[in-house]
């Protein structure tokens, strides 16, 4: 505006044109997905519901028998200690890399 690089006139248009676009984008798009979606056949929307079914499915992990500690500090490290002579799996999780060192050299995961 200060530096007058559009007449008054032009720079109204301008903004009148990006109101009219900002107001009419929600409608017209509200418009399509509406008419999308009546002229999908009875088979796409199946199709479209079992994927989304799909991906909202947590995968199977086959884990299972194990014990999680999660820090190996004073009480897990104490918790480790009892349950390896049960032979009971571990997974450990620790955020240290001097603690995550130390599990790498007595062998656990």
């Amino acid at each position: 505006v200060a530096l007058n690089v559009l007449e008054p006139d032009a720079r109204n248009l301008v903004l009148a044109g990006a109101l009219v676009s900002i107001m009419l984008n929600p409608v017209l798009f509200s418009l399509l997905d509406r008419y999308l979606a009546k002229t999908e056949t009875k088979e796409e929307q199946e199709q479209l519901q079992q994927e989304e079914m799909e991906e909202e499915m947590p995968e199977p992990v086959d884990i299972c028998g194990h014990a999680i500690i999660v820090g190996y500090g004073r009480a897990g490290s104490m918790l480790a200690e009892k349950l390896q002579p049960q032979a009971i799996p571990l997974v450990i999780i620790e955020n240290s890399r001097n603690k995550f060192a130390e599990l790498k050299e007595k062998g656990l995961n």
